[in-house]
């Protein structure tokens, strides 16, 4: 059964969780750039984050707050669309990365691909995240007011 949560809560816990996130990812990130940091540790956060990812994308999709948004402005519902489908696509990432960490090897080559899927990641996840708040936004602003 989905939850309907208020606008305005919905867009307040997803900016705490995007930032929750968004500490996580640059705490790996910096970790895996100076390795400073085991390959087994990386795997470890890599699985806790995908935890992290998967939990964060089910809350948003089991909110109702897309439904209700497609319902009252189905002008958006293109963009409600893609930005849920980027979910999974977000989470194959992530199980591509944890696959090359656990067959890492922990020479240069290794580590400099890590940081370079660790950079991809952070930058697809922040485009997704601007285009997810873009479409909340503009729902909350200028279809559905402010009526919770």
């Amino acid at each position: 059964m989905v939850a309907r949560v208020s606008t305005r809560s919905a867009l307040e816990i997803a900016e705490r969780e995007h930032n929750q996130l968004h500490e996580k990812l640059n705490t790996l990130a910096r970790l895996i750039e100076s390795r400073a940091i085991t390959l087994e540790r990386v795997v470890e956060l890599l699985e806790s984050l995908r935890k992290f990812f998967i939990a964060h994308f089910q809350k948003e999709e089991r909110s109702g707050l897309f439904e209700l948004i497609e319902e009252r402005a189905p002008h958006l519902s293109r963009q409600v669309r893609k930005v849920m489908s980027e979910h999974a696509e977000l989470v194959k990432r992530m199980d591509g990365m944890l696959r090359f960490a656990r067959r890492g090897t922990g020479q240069p080559l290794c580590w400099w691909m890590l940081n370079h899927r660790m950079e991809d990641l952070v930058t697809k996840l922040r485009k997704h995240e601007s285009d997810e708040n873009g479409v909340l936004q503009m729902a909350y602003t200028d279809d559905l007011g402010t009526k919770d």
